[in-house]
């Protein structure tokens, strides 16, 4: 088990400031010759040892294929000291990179279609939405997922940096613990499903830092850098 447990990182930061994290969705089945095969947390590995910046991890996730089966059916958000963020998906064996500075358990990718393999056939299904007055509205994405999503997406326009041409945010560590809070999965709801959220953390790219919040305990947590020395916190 000590063999393989730096192969079992849900997300992470290096020394350049790359930051990956993995999120569970459905992935599908396809034959991809001459990619390695990889699990989701071998990859993340991978991104984090081999990478610098969101370009290099792009083509790094182009080269290998995600292994599908067990629970490794997942997407990578990534972002890097620049500021950049993208999401990446491999859907229907296909690689895609989604500019996005937000990332739930569902595809970015795609829109209206929830995909799912049912007697060894892949069968595609709208997935129906409603507005706020009970409409119907279509709109990518399912469930809990999408609706956290939007939840952080409505939080976000609050904290736009309108020194900047294209699309970036800023605000206090303070606050984006209030935005974490605000989408935590509490397992007693039947809105979680069967998910909840296990820990929350706050990523610096630049100071190359974590934040760890365990279990939805948000008065305590535990603060590391890149080397993994502890770093105090004032409470």
């Amino acid at each position: 088990m000590l063999d393989i447990l730096p192969y079992q990182c849900m997300d992470g930061i290096n020394e350049k400031g790359l930051y990956v994290s993995v999120q569970r969705v459905d992935i599908k089945k396809g034959d991809q010759p001459g990619r390695f095969p990889a699990g989701s947390s071998m990859l993340l590995r991978y991104i984090l040892d081999d990478c610098a910046n969101v370009d290099e991890a792009i083509r790094k996730t182009a080269a290998g294929i995600i292994v599908p089966g067990d629970w490794q059916e997942c997407h990578f958000m990534v972002s890097d000291a620049t500021g950049r963020s993208v999401v990446i998906e491999s859907r229907n064996s296909n690689v895609q990179v989604i500019p996005s500075d937000i990332c739930t358990n569902f595809y970015l990718g795609s829109d209206d279609i929830e995909d799912s393999y049912r007697g060894d056939k892949l069968r595609e299904e709208a997935v129906q939405m409603t507005d706020e007055d009970m409409k119907t509205s279509y709109h990518y994405g399912y469930g809990h997922g999408y609706h956290r999503f939007v939840t952080i997406q409505g939080q976000l326009e609050c904290y736009r940096d309108t020194d900047k041409k294209d699309y970036y945010t800023r605000m206090p560590e303070s606050t984006a613990l209030v935005i974490l809070q605000s989408v935590a999965q509490n397992p007693y709801t039947n809105a979680a499903g069967i998910s909840m959220t296990q820990y929350s953390a706050i990523y610096n790219n630049e100071k190359k830092t974590v934040e760890v919040w365990p279990f939805q305990n948000y008065s305590k947590s535990f603060k590391f850098d890149v080397e993994g020395n502890r770093i105090s916190v004032d409470q």
